[in-house]
C-alpha cells in the first residue's frame, strides 16, 4: 500500500510527533513543522495535515495533494473564511474535548464574582476589612446561547449547582439537560429571563454582531455575561455602554474580536469585566491526538470521517 504523507503544523509540532510516533500508525510517514515557513519543504508530497489553521491557510494553496486536514482546534473560521484559498478537501475540526475545560472557566468566574471573591481581592490589595454580602448561584438561571457539546457540558454542570438551564438554538433540542429552550425570534425573551447569559456560539455568518445594545438592555442588570464563544458575536461598543450604564453587572470575554487585544484598546477599560485572554480551553496534544487516530483509521478504510466541517455553514 502507498503511504500518507502526514505534515504536522504547529507549536507544539515535536509533542504530536513523538505521540504519531509512540501510535505506529500503519503506512503513515510523519513530518513536522512550527510554522508555515518550515513547512514548505513537504507541501508537494504531504496528502495529509494535521494542524493549527492559523498556519495552515498559508500553505493550502501550495499543498495540491493534500486531501485532508485535521485541525488541532475547533474553530476553523482562518480556513473556512480564508479569502482565495482553495477548499476543495475534507476539513474536520476537533469536538467533544473542550467542553469539561469549559465548564470550569465558567463556574469558576461565575462563583468568583457571585460570591464578590473579586471584590474581596481588591480590597485585600488596599488591606480592607470589609463583609461584603455574598451571594449564591444555586437556584439563579443560566442561558447558553448554543448546545452544541459546549453548551451540553456548560447546562450538566450547572444542574450540578442547581442551576435552571435555558438554551437558545436554530432548532435543536437534543440535551436533555436544558429545562427550557427557545428559538427564533424568541432571543430577547430569551435573554430577559436568564441570571448568567453564556455564548458558546462558533463565528458564523448568523452569529456576527447577535449581541448588540437592544440584547443587553433586554437582560436583567443583576446579569452576568460571559463569552467563550467568538468576539465577533458581540458588538464590544454596546457592551461597554451597557456596563457602564448598569444594564448588565459584570461580563468575562475570554474572546475579542480583534486578537491579541492592543493595549489601546477601549475593552481593557470596561468596568466590571475580565478578560482572559482566549484561554478558556487549550488544544491538548494528548486529547486531540485520539481524534486524528480515530479519523486516519476511518481514512485509510475509506468510510465517513467524525466531525467533518460544512465550509458553507462554516462549521
Amino acid at each position: 500500500m502507498t503511504s500518507n504523507h502526514l505534515l504536522v503544523i504547529t507549536r507544539h509540532a515535536a509533542e504530536y510527533g513523538q505521540l504519531l510516533a509512540e501510535a505506529n500508525l500503519p503506512d503513515l510517514v510523519i513530518h513536522t513543522a512550527v510554522d508555515h515557513q518550515a513547512a514548505r519543504p513537504y507541501l508537494q508530497t504531504s496528502n495529509l495535515i494535521l494542524g493549527a489553521p492559523a498556519f495552515i491557510r498559508h500553505i493550502i494553496n501550495d499543498a495540491p495533494q493534500v486531501s485532508w486536514v485535521q485541525s488541532t482546534w475547533a474553530g476553523v473560521e482562518k480556513l473556512v473564511e480564508a479569502p482565495n484559498t482553495r477548499q476543495n478537501y475534507q476539513l474536520t475540526n476537533v469536538r467533544d474535548i473542550f467542553g469539561p475545560q469549559m465548564s470550569e472557566f465558567v463556574f469558576a468566574h461565575l462563583i468568583m464574582m457571585v460570591r464578590q471573591d473579586w471584590a474581596r481581592y481588591d480590597q485585600q490589595k488596599e488591606r480592607i476589612w470589609r463583609h461584603n454580602m455574598p451571594a449564591v448561584i444555586h437556584g439563579k438561571r443560566i442561558g447558553l446561547i448554543g448546545v452544541g457539546s459546549i453548551g451540553g457540558d456548560v447546562a450538566r454542570t450547572g444542574k450540578h449547582f442547581g442551576l435552571e438551564v435555558w438554551g437558545y438554538t436554530r432548532s435543536s433540542e437534543g440535551c436533555t439537560a436544558v429545562d427550557r429552550y427557545f428559538h427564533g425570534d424568541r432571543f430577547l425573551e430569551f435573554v430577559s429571563g436568564v441570571d448568567f447569559l453564556i455564548n458558546t456560539l462558533p463565528h458564523t455568518s448568523q452569529s456576527v454582531n447577535l449581541l448588540d445594545k437592544t440584547v443587553f438592555a433586554a437582560m436583567k442588570p443583576t446579569s452576568i455575561f460571559i463569552n467563550i464563544g467568538r468576539g465577533s458575536a458581540v458588538v464590544e461598543r454596546d457592551l461597554v455602554t451597557a456596563l457602564e450604564q448598569g444594564e448588565i453587572a459584570n461580563a468575562v470575554l475570554d474572546v475579542c474580536q480583534q486578537e491579541p487585544l492592543p493595549p489601546d484598546h477601549f475593552l481593557w477599560d470596561a468596568p466590571n469585566t475580565i478578560i482572559t485572554n482566549h484561554t478558556s480551553a487549550v488544544s491538548f496534544p494528548n486529547r486531540v491526538m485520539p481524534i486524528f487516530i480515530e479519523n486516519y483509521q476511518r481514512f485509510r478504510e475509506n468510510t465517513p470521517l467524525k466531525y467533518v466541517v460544512d465550509f458553507g455553514q462554516g462549521y
